[in-house]
C-alpha cells in the first residue's frame, strides 16, 4: 500500500464516521472495517499531517474534523460510487492530484 492509499484510507475512515469530531479510535474502528486490517499509529500520524497540511482535516490532539474542502473532495469521490471502494479509488486519485505525497 503506497502512503497516497494510506492517506485515502485514513481520510475515508474518518468520513465513515459522518460525524465531527471523531476520536482516534473510532478511525481506527472505520479503517479496520474497510480493509479488514488495522491502520499503525504511523499511518494515522502521516494521513492526519498530510490531510491538515491541505487543509482537509482539523485536528485537535486525538480528535479529527474534515473541513470544508474535505467534505467537497470526499463527497466529489462518493458521487456516483457504486460502494466504499469505488469511493476509495476515487478519492486516491483526488490525493494524488494534489501532487505533494
Amino acid at each position: 500500500m503506497t502512503a497516497t492509499d494510506r492517506i485515502a484510507w485514513i481520510f475515508l475512515a474518518i468520513w465513515f464516521w459522518d460525524k465531527n469530531p471523531v476520536d482516534r479510535q473510532e478511525v481506527v474502528h472505520s479503517a479496520d472495517a474497510i480493509h479488514q486490517v488495522e491502520p499503525l499509529e504511523s499511518d494515522i500520524d502521516m494521513a492526519v499531517c498530510f490531510l491538515t497540511q491541505h487543509d482537509l482535516l482539523e485536528a485537535n490532539g486525538d480528535l479529527f474534523s474534515i473541513t470544508e474542502s474535505g467534505q467537497v473532495m470526499i463527497g466529489a469521490a462518493n458521487t456516483g460510487a457504486g460502494n466504499i471502494y469505488d469511493t476509495l479509488r476515487s478519492l486516491t486519485e483526488s490525493i494524488t492530484s494534489l501532487d505533494a505525497v
